[in-house]
């Protein structure tokens, strides 16, 4: 079965650079066909620079000069994609080695399941309720829980995702209306996040799942670690999701917030990480745009009241996590 990956690029460059970079060294040989979505409104200049960056026989470069909805760059790809097996990926999915993607596809290959993901809870309680019910799903335990899945780091076959009405993006139900597909009618409005409706036609085709570690980075990433709690052993599935990256150039980066508290410090100081931490591997000919970005993350750090020590503990370990 031929194979394929989208990635949905959110418009910072240095972030689509280091998605180039992990398929290039660590999954390159895994898949026939690498779609990029990259969706921005950015210099030109920087466009260029990227599309020449993606030039490979391997990979198809999808520009949109506008952001999309969330969803939409699924579709932008599936337009174009004739490959059996589809990966989802965002742009801060990020892979440890080689082999990891590899073993998944062949279970699909294989017959043993029909899509591989991680569990979400992304939508209103009656309808992860009732998904429940109906799918028999356990939420218990500790760890990645609920009724759909993340768009990210999903495996599925295109001729299953072809059968739903292909609309990725989030979706409201209101008081009254009936959903079949879970034998369901609203008590109170409804919603569901990115790809939760289409996991719920998903499960509906009666599709056999097999579910993996999303790998989020987690806010206490520096108490977890130690104490084994959370995403300790990161290296069991092979990957990272960096988390809301895609919130920082044309968002946090341009209006950093105001001071925040609690777990949002921890959230934004994992994020400024990441950043920083990229911002220094990728490079764009571009030294004005790199220096607003850098300013930008000092200007986030500064305003949002992150702990500057705690960021750098965060940037190392994730450096060394991902090997750069």
């Amino acid at each position: 079965m031929s194979r394929c990956c989208f990635v949905s690029m959110g418009g910072d460059p240095f972030l689509a650079l280091m998605s180039l970079r992990m398929f290039k060294e660590r999954f390159y040989d895994e898949i026939d066909r690498f779609y990029a979505c990259y969706n921005a409104i950015i210099d030109p200049k920087i466009v260029d620079y990227l599309a020449k960056q993606f030039d490979d026989p391997k990979i198809e470069w999808v520009y949109v000069d506008h952001p999309l909805g969330f969803g939409q760059p699924i579709n932008r790809c599936l337009e174009k994609c004739n490959e059996d097996l589809i990966l989802l990926l965002e742009d801060d999915g990020l892979v440890f080695e080689k082999g990891r993607l590899d073993a998944l596809f062949k279970r699909i290959e294989s017959g043993e399941v029909d899509a591989i993901g991680s569990p979400r809870f992304s939508c209103s309680n009656e309808i992860a309720e009732a998904t429940k019910v109906k799918y028999n799903l356990d939420y218990s335990g500790t760890g990645d829980k609920g009724p759909s899945f993340w768009p990210n780091f999903f495996f599925v076959k295109r001729e299953d995702l072809n059968k739903t009405d292909l609309d990725f993006a989030g979706k409201g139900w209101k008081s009254g209306e009936r959903i079949e597909e879970l034998d369901m009618t609203c008590k109170e409005e409804q919603a569901g996040d990115t790809f939760v409706w289409t996991c719920i036609q998903l499960r509906a085709m009666g599709l056999r799942f097999l579910d993996v570690l999303q790998n989020h980075a987690s806010p206490t990433e520096i108490e977890d670690i130690p104490l084994k709690r959370y995403n300790h052993d990161y290296g069991f599935q092979g990957w990272i999701h960096g988390g809301s990256l895609s919130s920082g150039w044309n968002g946090f980066l341009l209006n950093p917030p105001s001071a925040q508290e609690g777990l949002a410090i921890q959230e934004f100081e994992t994020r400024a990480a990441f950043w920083d931490l990229i911002s220094d591997i990728e490079h764009v000919p571009d030294v004005e745009f790199t220096k607003r970005y850098k300013q930008g993350i000092d200007d986030f750090i500064r305003e949002g009241g992150l702990d500057r020590g705690r960021v750098e503990q965060k940037k190392t370990f994730y450096k060394n996590l991902l090997g750069l």
